[in-house]
């Protein structure tokens, strides 16, 4: 299974974060302590798009050879479902003759050089993708760790996960500056202020986690879908014990004050309109997808706040659940989630 992401997160000041946790709001607060010493991992991130990029216009199809070979898992999807160009092995000449023309175009050079000097070194990135997979591998032993690659798609998916691979589009974090984003018509400006390299690493690992632990069939009400998507949330809160809650969940600082200010409110918007139990896709969708705002609050609400509420509720029933692991958390088979609303008691108050 092939999942492709684009991101819809925004960045805020680490500093913003720990004055609200300060400042008495509890569902900010980190844990950081575990011990990873015996965690052993020294990941390097591949940089496919300069391997394509380098290869000799003369020998075309040979060079190609060698970087399949070398991304037995990563070069098919790229080209089949990324590019969207077929498979190699099918049309060797005609996919050859496609992706030369693709890195000789004058257009997407210049989004190469763009992205090479964005990405020219990658040492903080691979550190801080490395620890966040220690994290990971911390707390779900049994799974996999990715072979990461960077990749150029001319703004194509921002995050591929599939055989054993996690894939990056650099081409959609070259920053908020990056001028020809703004003409495009799927980059939207909540969308636009979180395609930064800081959101790089809360992407991938919201993503890896999404993958072991999708949403189902049964989860038939927003309360369902709020308590799976603060699962998710509070996964990033163990796996990404030092990055700001604004990388995760995507809001600005006038959006994180305006939800703490108004939580309660919020709340009571939820239980007034009798939103928990809803079912029909078409509402739920509004309150737990990333937008400009929530739909029916007011315009300086941000978008995604079921998922933020759902948030709330789980580091509440994991505050009252001390002898629940992260692991039995995720694996919990509560698909309605009135399991965690009832346990955890949330009712805030401003």
């Amino acid at each position: 299974m092939v999942k492709l992401l684009s991101p819809i997160k925004q960045f805020l000041g680490i500093l913003v974060i720990l004055t609200l946790s300060i400042s008495g709001c509890k569902w900010f607060k980190k844990d950081t302590g575990v011990d990873l010493s015996e965690i052993e991992l020294d990941l390097t991130i591949h940089r496919f798009e300069q391997e394509l990029f380098n290869i000799d216009s003369l020998q075309a199809e040979a060079d190609l050879a060698k970087i399949r070979a070398a991304y037995p898992n990563f070069f098919d999807l790229y080209t089949e479902r990324i590019l969207g160009i077929g498979n190699i092995a099918d049309t060797p000449n005609n996919v050859a003759a496609i992706l030369q023309g693709f890195i000789t175009n004058s257009r997407i050079i210049a989004l190469n050089d763009s992205c090479q000097m964005r990405f020219e070194d990658v040492t903080d990135l691979e550190d801080e993708l490395e620890l966040a997979l220690k994290h990971f591998k911390y707390y779900f032993p049994d799974n996999y760790i990715p072979k990461v690659v960077t990749f150029i798609s001319e703004y194509g998916p921002a995050i591929v996960i599939a055989d054993s691979i996690l894939g990056i589009g650099i081409d959609r974090f070259l920053g908020v500056d990056f001028s020809i984003y703004r003409s495009l018509p799927f980059m939207h400006n909540y969308v636009i202020k979180t395609s930064t390299k800081e959101h790089i690493v809360p992407y991938c690992i919201k993503f890896l986690v999404e993958d072991l632990y999708p949403a189902t069939e049964e989860m038939t009400s927003l309360l369902g879908h709020m308590a799976h998507n603060g699962k998710i949330l509070y996964a990033l809160d163990k796996l990404l014990p030092k990055t700001p809650d604004s990388l995760k969940i995507g809001y600005t600082q006038k959006q994180i004050e305006w939800c703490v200010e108004n939580e309660s409110n919020i709340w009571a918007y939820f239980i007034s309109n009798d939103l928990l139990y809803e079912t029909e896709s078409n509402k739920i969708i509004r309150y737990v997808t990333n937008g400009p705002n929530t739909s029916g609050m007011p315009p300086e609400s941000p978008g995604n706040i079921g998922s933020l509420t759902g948030w709330k509720i789980i580091r509440t029933f994991m505050r009252r659940s001390s002898e629940v692991s992260l692991m039995e958390l995720m694996e919990d088979d509560d698909p309605s989630g009135q399991r965690f609303l009832s346990i955890s008691k949330y009712k805030p108050k401003n």
